[in-house]
């Protein structure tokens, strides 16, 4: 279906809006470049407009994971992401009661989405599938890290409780999400849960969403007069189009995405290149 979106130059020009989604996330249609997969193939169609350009993907790394941890001053967490240490592997070695570098890679495997799943209030019967284990060891898990992690439960459980106090939860931006109906006393569990998951989800992922807005208008001001272009943004990444004369100004792109916060924990950016396309994207150190 893309080709059927393609211009005269072999170009696919999508629409983002940015009133679509409640965490305050761009969403893209005609056509939806944000549900391409990396796995079949399809992202060696986006390639550099000529061989005078690279393809720059460039994300936040671990970003909502790291505002989890700004957010909950957990001091495990704290301490992973001040001395760069491999998150999954802190994560396995508390829940598995091992040192760091006795962590395998089974355990590791079993630490990841965790991290990844537990502010979205992941339970025992999706960690078990995911991960393909009895659920009774997927509850234990769970309440291993929220043992382990008393910062992030306690930052779960409070954020639960301003919901259903106001009625709504603030990002670290001031964005709003209402959700009044947490207020009401006869409503179903299943409503309460949801609304609850909801408005911590909220709080990390909308605090991301607007990071990169906050980051795309630092990046137009950069990149004004410049060959380079900021040419697409997924979720949590955001792809360039850098000449190759200007190759220089990845060091104050990569700037515009970690300096400038106040946050607890360091925020780092991962940056890519391809002179091939954006599925051959391979990581560098700037």
């Amino acid at each position: 279906p893309l080709v059927g979106h393609c211009d005269d130059g072999s170009f696919i020009h999508c629409s983002y809006r940015q009133a679509v989604a409640v965490t305050g996330r761009l969403t893209c249609s005609s056509p939806s470049l944000q549900v391409i997969p990396r796995s079949t193939g399809i992202r060696e169609a986006f390639v550099p407009p000529s061989s005078d350009y690279i393809i720059a993907p460039i994300d936040l790394s671990q970003i909502e994971l790291r505002l989890t941890a700004h957010y909950s001053e957990d001091p495990i967490l704290l301490k992973a992401y001040r001395e760069n240490e491999d998150i999954h592997s802190r994560t396995a070695a508390e829940i598995f009661g091992v040192t760091i570098d006795q962590v395998t890679s089974d355990q590791r495997y079993i630490a990841k989405p965790i991290n990844f799943g537990i502010i979205y209030g992941i339970g025992p019967g999706r960690l078990a599938a995911t991960l393909d284990i009895p659920v009774s060891d997927a509850k234990n898990y769970i309440d291993l890290y929220l043992t382990r992690y008393a910062g992030v439960y306690a930052f779960m459980e409070k954020y639960k409780k301003l919901a259903q106090k106001n009625g709504f939860v603030q990002n670290y931006f001031g964005r709003i999400r209402h959700l009044d109906f947490l207020k009401k006393r006869g409503i179903e569990e299943w409503q309460r849960e949801r609304g609850y998951r909801q408005a911590v989800n909220f709080v990390i992922q909308s605090t991301a969403a607007d990071m990169f807005k906050i980051i795309m208008l630092r990046l137009h001001k950069l990149l004004l007069g410049k060959k380079s272009k900021m040419v697409m943004n997924i979720h949590d990444e955001i792809i360039f189009y850098v000449h190759k004369s200007e190759f220089e100004m990845l060091v104050p792109i990569k700037d515009a995405f970690e300096t400038g916060w106040d946050f607890k924990v360091p925020i780092e950016a991962d940056v890519c290149l391809s002179t091939k396309s954006w599925s051959h994207k391979k990581s560098v150190d700037i």
